[in-house]
């Protein structure tokens, strides 16, 4: 007889968490939703990801914006400016990067590759390098010389060039043709294939 209110007990608490389990998978689901809403974007680890701008990205065969840029070396920011349409006639290698940009440090050694192969067919490189509270004339100088850039490099102090090419990932590869206008643009890290291949095709132009 004692058995029976206990099995009755039992019963009801089982009966009582059944009733409840609706309530607890619908609190857990309204919990997972607003914490994926919250979390940050997961980007690959390909490319380094910048406040996205609210200009479209040039396109291809489009003129490549023109700018002029104070030059800066591994010495420091130099009086010297460099205006990208200068280079007209020639196929121009143009690189956005960012001085604390792990992705760029890791393409660093690529990019140099390419410069060494490609400057003597006449490819011109230039490398673009923009400016934040990370990316001091100091850091970017530092850059410059660990990675051995002895091309053209500029400092996009107002972050102009970068807003020109609407770049919102470092590092961005532009490849311009003879004509001045744009063949490729080229989001985050690459092989040296793909991006010789990119350079050939312009050339074969």
């Amino acid at each position: 007889m004692s058995k029976k209110p206990s099995r009755q007990k039992r019963t009801s608490r089982v009966a009582y968490v059944f009733a409840l389990l609706p309530l607890i998978i619908f609190v857990g689901i309204i919990v997972l939703f607003l914490t994926m809403q919250q979390a940050p974007p997961s980007y690959p680890t390909t490319t380094t990801y910048l406040q996205p701008s609210t200009q479209s990205q040039p396109t291809t065969y489009q003129a490549a914006p023109d700018f002029t840029l104070r030059v800066i070396t591994k010495d420091g920011l130099t009086d010297e400016k460099f205006t990208l349409s200068s280079t007209r006639g020639k196929v121009v290698f143009m690189e956005f990067i960012m001085s604390w940009c792990s992705v760029c440090d890791r393409m660093g050694p690529t990019v140099k590759q390419l410069h060494d192969q490609y400057s003597a067919r006449g490819v011109v490189f230039v490398t673009v390098a923009g400016k934040d509270s990370r990316a001091t004339e100091e850091d970017t100088a530092k850059f410059l010389g660990e990675h051995d850039v002895t091309w053209t490099a500029v400092y996009d102090e107002n972050m102009e060039a970068f807003r020109l090419y609407s770049v919102h990932g470092t590092p961005t590869f532009v490849i311009i043709g003879r004509d001045g206008k744009i063949r490729e643009v080229i989001i985050g890290a690459r092989t040296y294939d793909v991006l010789a291949s990119a350079l050939d095709r312009a050339l074969r132009e």
